[in-house]
């Protein structure tokens, strides 16, 4: 392989838009390969946003288990147990993690980014490179 593939499609909703507010955001993946048990996924949320300290996620698709850690500021990773594994390539997982606290501004926020997969040894398999997405 010379070049990393990219995810096929991700979405991020809340299930609170007020300003300031915590709120619930569910993270929906499409890989367009397949990906295995341990695998890893990260998300940098925008700066307006503050991820807790010790987040916590809850499984909404094609999981088992979605572990949360956040290594530094606003970066979520997702240590990944699939339901069954290998998840197939185009098949979407969905985590939800809880207790966000949302923009305190009306503006749009920055982009999320850094959006990548890596497997269990920290190598890059899957990374991002669609649309900007914004809260």
């Amino acid at each position: 392989m010379t070049s990393v593939p990219s995810f096929s499609a991700i979405s991020v909703a809340t299930d609170n838009s007020y300003n300031g507010f915590t709120a619930n955001y569910q993270i929906d993946v499409t890989p367009s390969l397949d990906m295995v048990t341990n695998d890893v996924f990260f998300i940098q949320f925008p700066a307006e946003t503050t991820l807790p300290s010790t987040p916590a996620c809850t499984v909404v698709t094609s999981l088992s288990a979605a572990t949360c850690t956040s290594p530094s500021a606003n970066l979520l990773k997702v240590k990944l147990t699939f339901s069954s594994s290998p998840l197939a390539s185009g098949t979407k997982f969905s985590f939800k993690v809880a207790s966000v606290k949302n923009a305190p501004s009306t503006k749009a926020t920055s982009a999320f980014s850094g959006i990548e997969a890596q497997d269990s040894l920290g190598n890059q398999v899957a990374l991002y490179t669609g649309a900007d997405k914004t809260i």
